[in-house]
């Protein structure tokens, strides 16, 4: 059964009364959520509430419990590939540059929009006097730092499919340095692999911006960066919170397995639901000269208990469990959310009603009387069957045709059409006749019988 087909089946039932259903319901994806097992993305929206890397959109699923949807929150956490993936939207969307999360996390990378040139560049403090170090690998230009010339490096790098980023510097000396990369495939990310590759030093006069650079009242400003090196650059800085929600509408972004009702946090878990489905009612097995207790109580609440109960396909599975609450009061309860992994001790699971066992008299329940097979006489007759000659001879032809003179002129009609369609239909006249007859000598035995 397809996963539609299982939710218009599980929205049926609930609208029937959770009663009439209990066991495993996969809900409805919430609205901006997408993608497949290990590849859940979320677009965020402005009613959502956010906690660090946490986000929590209110309302997010609904389970219809007697006919009346329940909303419940849905939580996720964004990926460690998120920031990247957000840097790609905002190469591609500069005009969202101003927003106050995102101009404090371009300003923490040195990236800068030209407008003029309508292309990012990356502006450092300069221009440096003195001697120092030009760094560079084989068949590059001369950076003045390793790291640049190192992140020059992975940029590029590029063979379809692959990406690659800069990870990080080691055996630094006065004359070399090893560049580490990382890469990964771009249908999974997890897979990621390392490389690297020897920097060459060389003493030389730092008076002005690296080769092919500008200088600037403000400071050395790089080359056009395209968007390998613009993500390599900007997703190592600690990417504001406020990021997702300024970026244009709708992004989706990498999550983590979500959460189905997690409490407002930083630290969400799944957490199940408890529904009143009618008001409460006396309890037949309470014991008012025994101590009170969870089970033990005047009252009993109906409902029915959602407890999350995800698997790495079906993320929004949740379990349906009817059971009767008991408690002191006949006051209805209302909805609750209870913590990560709690019971109530007194919950009990709902009987099935059998209708049957209720109502044993009526002609639904009614129980077949034993059938015993009646003994049947075998009698043996002889029937005989003779062919008759019927009318006519059994060589006639067909009749010669008929000549006529009318007005001078000889007009001839041929009765061969008429004997033709008579040939044809002599075999199924024939047979109708010998059924016919078996079928009326079947009768008279029968009836003598």
């Amino acid at each position: 059964m397809d996963r539609p087909t299982k939710l218009l089946i599980g929205a049926f039932l609930g609208l029937l009364g959770v009663s009439a259903f209990a066991g495993y319901a996969q809900l409805a994806d919430p609205p901006g959520f997408s993608g497949g097992p290990g590849q859940w993305k979320f677009a965020p929206s402005a009613n959502d509430a956010h906690f660090g890397k946490v986000v929590h959109q209110p309302n997010g699923l609904k389970f219809p419990v007697g006919g009346v949807p329940v909303n419940m929150p849905a939580g996720y956490r964004f990926a460690a590939n998120a920031p990247r993936v957000a840097a790609g939207f905002l190469f591609m969307n500069p005009y969202v540059r101003a927003a106050v999360g995102i101009a404090a996390w371009l300003a923490s990378a040195k990236l800068i929009w030209d407008e003029v040139n309508k292309v990012w560049r990356q502006l450092e403090e300069g221009p440096q006097s003195g001697t120092g170090k030009l760094w560079s690998y084989p068949e590059s230009p001369q950076f003045e730092t390793a790291e640049k010339a190192c992140r020059a490096y992975a940029s590029s790098l590029s063979i379809d499919g692959w990406t690659y980023q800069y990870k990080s510097l080691t055996d630094v000396s006065s004359t070399s340095a090893t560049c580490n990369v990382e890469y990964f495939h771009n249908n999974d990310p997890t897979y990621k692999r390392n490389g690297s590759q020897t920097l060459q030093a060389e003493d030389a006069p730092i008076t002005k911006c690296p080769p092919g650079w500008t200088d600037t009242p403000a400071g050395c400003l790089s080359p056009a960066v395209p968007q390998p090196q613009f993500e390599d650059i900007l997703s190592p800085k600690p990417m504001p919170e406020t990021v997702p929600w300024e970026l244009p509408y709708p992004s989706p972004l990498p999550v983590e397995k979500p959460w189905i009702n997690p409490a407002p946090g930083p630290n969400p878990d799944h957490r199940p639901k408890f529904v009143p489905t009618g008001d409460p009612v006396k309890n037949p097995k309470y014991d008012p000269n025994a101590q009170p207790s969870p089970e033990n109580q005047p009252f009993i609440q109906p409902g029915v208990r959602l407890q999350p109960s995800p698997t790495d396909t079906q993320p929004w599975r949740i379990d349906v469990q009817p059971v009767d609450r008991p408690q002191p009061t006949p006051e209805p309860l209302g909805e609750k959310d209870e913590g990560p992994g709690q019971t109530n001790p007194g919950d009990k699971p709902q009987e099935q009603f059998d209708l049957c066992e209720k109502h044993p008299d009526i002609v639904a329940c009614a129980k077949m009387d034993d059938v015993k097979p009646d003994e049947v006489n075998n009698e043996d007759k002889t029937l005989v069957i003779k062919p008759e000659q019927g009318w006519g001879n059994e060589n006639a032809s067909c009749p010669a045709p008929v000549t006529k003179q009318v007005a001078g002129l000889s007009l001839e009609m041929s009765w061969q059409p008429f004997c033709d369609f008579a040939t044809g239909i002599r075999p199924v006249v024939i047979a109708m006749a010998w059924l016919s007859a078996v079928l009326l000598v079947l009768g008279i035995a029968r009836k003598e019988s």
